[in-house]
């Protein structure tokens, strides 16, 4: 995974993806339940995580994905990566319902959610 992971990060297209995206993110490490005893003992009171959070960007026509490292999975760092790799007025939005993408979908011209609190993960069509 993290290989597919770093591969579609070395893709450096400089064209923006038009049409339809579907946006998601995920914080990418291991569970520190699985470290050495000494490097938990040095992470333990850091008082956040050390996973790295990255961004997935995918064409829904094509497939394409293209993914990035952010610094946080904030509405404003997303909004940042997301503008640099596509026209935002010009396509529609698919992401879930966290309000990051909320706020960042009004400046598509359409935007869907899916409702994970619901059980919903998928909307057919």
């Amino acid at each position: 995974m993290c290989h597919c992971v770093r591969e579609a990060m070395m893709r450096r297209d400089p064209s923006k993806v038009v049409g339809t995206i579907v946006a998601d993110e995920t914080c990418i490490g291991g569970d520190p339940q699985n470290r050495h005893y000494y490097d938990r003992q040095k992470n333990k009171h850091a008082g956040k995580t050390d996973k790295i959070p990255v961004l997935t960007i995918i064409d829904s026509k094509s497939g394409e994905a293209r993914s990035q490292v952010v610094a946080d999975v904030t509405g404003r760092s997303l909004r940042r990566v997301i503008s640099e790799k596509v026209e935002m007025a010009q396509l529609a939005l698919h992401a879930d319902s966290w309000n990051g993408y909320t706020t960042l979908g009004q400046e598509f011209s359409d935007h869907q959610a899916v409702d994970h609190r619901v059980g919903e993960y998928v909307r057919h069509g």
